[in-house]
């Protein structure tokens, strides 16, 4: 047998990196026919009317551009914390008014309550999270397990 260019004789090497090759080829033929199917699909949704003269798809894919915002923008919806009544006046009394009731189970400045003691007065769930935010905006003070009522003034007036 005489040898190919890569020094294999019989050309083995060759007939294996064919067959791979064509392996490789199929399955990208194969692929673009699925694609040529589902346009050929997708073209029979756009040419169905929708009533007003657009495809269906059309319709859908405006739809999910609404959803979605442009690139780089935010979506068209309004998130929860931002609705109109989150901001009135009475919702930011309500809320003021929550958190100086939770001050009040510190009494005045410089009293330490622990976890536990906090639990027994009735703070738990929502409100723990309120005592890491007050620890966090500096009207408690947290040491170990225990939280300690700073000096600073928590006004409720708006």
């Amino acid at each position: 047998m005489s040898e190919n260019g890569n020094g294999n004789a019989g050309g083995s090497l060759t007939r294996a990196r064919l067959l791979k090759l064509l392996d490789e080829h199929q399955r990208a033929v194969t692929s673009i026919r699925h694609v040529l199917a589902m346009l050929d699909d997708t073209a029979v949704v756009v040419k169905a009317s929708n009533g007003n003269g657009h495809g269906v798809l059309t319709g859908a894919l405006a739809i999910e551009r609404a959803r979605r915002g442009r690139k780089g923008h935010p979506a068209t919806s309004t998130p929860a914390s931002a609705s109109p009544a989150y901001h009135t006046t009475e919702a930011i009394v309500a809320r003021r008014t929550r958190t100086k009731a939770l001050l009040d189970v510190f009494g005045e400045s410089g009293t330490t309550l622990t976890i536990d003691e906090l639990r027994k007065a009735g703070v738990d769930g929502p409100s723990m999270v309120m005592v890491g935010i007050l620890a966090r905006y500096g009207y408690l003070k947290r040491k170990g397990d225990a939280f300690t009522r700073t000096p600073k003034v928590f006004e409720t007036r708006v």
